[in-house]
């Protein structure tokens, strides 16, 4: 028995060596994740804020061993094919006859067109898939969020991934992972959806009036202040980027 807890000890402190306490989190986070995205498989709404926290965050690029498995593409078609079976025995009116809808697939057939009169096919192809990616989620919210309640819900995944932007792309820049150019030290994101400077830029402030819903809405004064602490955050963020039209188009909004 003594050396049964000797050996034990010795495994876990071996295991304590090899992951850090930050890979345990992520682990641990993974395997979460991973639980909430299959039962999002059998809840469709569900499934939506997953798809929408991989395509914004890609978890592919944070972690390299899940590139290959494509996750966003992957868990898109399944989670596709699964709305078309719950729309059977949940019949969404005027699906596909929303303008916005319709005029989706009219932007996706003209990106079709141009593919080979393109200068680099290659390029626009897959330019074409990645609109084809955010008209499924296009797709997917018109004929999901059908009720206050899965809005407000829609609006807070909205507000996480603001602060996730806003926050990772202010602690790189406080660590000095910022690009510089013409003589200034600009924010930039830690993906590829905010990979520049005026990318980050353009995303918080896209985001930002969908947390000032959130401020509106809420009564709870420490909720608000929460919301109100984030938009401050995102808006710092904002000017460290140093994102010349993003700041324009703050002073328009």
């Amino acid at each position: 028995m003594l050396n049964l807890g000797m050996n034990l000890s010795t495994i876990l402190q071996g295991t304590h060596s090899i992951l850090s306490v930050h890979e345990i989190f992520l682990l641990i986070g993974l395997v979460v994740g991973g639980l909430i995205a299959v039962i999002g498989l059998f809840r469709p709404f569900l499934g939506l804020l997953v798809f929408m926290v991989i395509h914004f965050i890609q978890p592919g690029e944070l972690v390299p061993l899940l590139t290959p498995l494509h996750l966003e593409r992957v868990y898109g078609i399944i989670l596709l094919a699964v709305f078309f079976i719950y729309r059977v025995s949940h019949p969404t009116p005027g699906l596909f006859g929303n303008r916005i809808v319709v005029g989706s697939f009219m932007l996706i057939g003209v990106a079709c067109l141009s593919i080979p009169l393109a200068v680099w096919q290659g390029g626009a192809f897959w330019q074409t898939i990645g609109l084809m990616k955010l008209v499924v989620l296009l797709i997917l919210i018109v004929g999901l969020v059908d009720t206050n309640q899965r809005l407000r819900r829609l609006l807070w995944v909205l507000g996480g991934i603001f602060l996730w932007f806003a926050a990772s792309g202010m602690i790189s820049y406080l660590r000095g992972d910022f690009s510089t150019q013409e003589g200034i030290e600009r924010a930039e994101g830690v993906n590829s959806i905010a990979s520049g400077p005026n990318e980050l830029a353009g995303l918080v402030l896209t985001l930002l009036p969908f947390l000032v819903l959130l401020i509106i809405l809420n009564k709870n004064l420490i909720i608000r202040g929460f919301l109100i602490i984030c938009g401050a955050l995102g808006l710092s963020t904002l000017v460290v980027t140093g994102s010349r039209i993003s700041m324009i188009g703050l002073a328009l909004l």
